[in-house]
């Protein structure tokens, strides 16, 4: 039990960990696409919620990345390249935050021309590949951790069941046993005292015999006495 408890363990605080890495995975994907979602809507519409959003998704990145680089430290199951991340994702950033910064100075053409080009879209495509790469083995790791967690358990709650059942086996051995003892005292104390009874009885029966043996001895000296008496004193005499 103590085995399967340890492994049970060991499995959930695995599936915990590369849980970890696969959310954050996810969430620095989501981070990045919003960000360039943001970018586009702003450059479609120049409406200032596009921006706030771009900002917001932005400041939220490196905070994201940390946390990704903590969770993949964390497990030694699948590496996770943050320095070819980090330079990708500023890559991307550098790119959008070009784009605005020809949107304020009112040459849109220069910005749609950054968007057009195939440099975006290919740091894009490669950060989604390295993120939904990670997500894939982490979802492949996660679903046979989840297999190998069940089965640990199913397998220690069948030990915990045998285990109940050879201690009432063992209890109840142990009960017989002591009740065999306690029975086997009871019958020997009986014939002890049964013993005792018959013993009591030959002591009085001997005393008795020994009673009369001492009143025949008495009488005996007594009648030897009475007939010695005589013929002493006609001796004396």
């Amino acid at each position: 039990s103590f085995f399967l408890a340890q492994n049970t363990r060991d499995y959930f605080n695995e599936v915990t960990r590369l849980r970890a890495v696969r959310t954050n995975s996810a969430d620095l994907l989501l981070r990045v696409q919003a960000a360039e979602t943001a970018q586009r809507g702003y450059l479609i519409t120049r409406e200032p919620a596009f921006l706030a959003s771009f900002n917001e998704a932005r400041d939220a990145i490196p905070e994201q990345l940390a946390r990704l680089e903590r969770s993949g430290s964390a497990q030694s199951y699948v590496p996770v390249p943050m320095d070819e991340l980090r330079q990708l994702i500023g890559d991307k950033i550098r790119e959008m935050e070009s784009t605005f910064d020809r949107m304020n100075n009112n040459d849109l053409r220069g910005a749609v021309a950054i968007v057009r080009n195939d440099s975006g879209r290919q740091i894009m495509d490669r950060l989604s590949n390295i993120l939904n790469g990670i997500i894939g083995v982490m979802d492949t790791r996660l679903t046979q951790g989840i297999s190998e967690l069940r089965q640990s358990s199913a397998s220690l709650q069948w030990v915990s069941v045998g285990g109940g059942f050879v201690i009432l086996l063992v209890v109840g051995g142990a009960i017989a046993i002591v009740g065999q003892h306690v029975g086997e005292l009871n019958r020997a104390r009986q014939q002890v005292e049964t013993l005792n009874a018959g013993l009591e009885e030959r002591v009085n029966e001997r005393t008795e015999d020994l009673m009369r043996a001492n009143s025949e001895i008495q009488r005996y000296a007594y009648i030897v006495s009475h007939d010695l008496r005589a013929p002493l004193v006609n001796i004396m005499g």
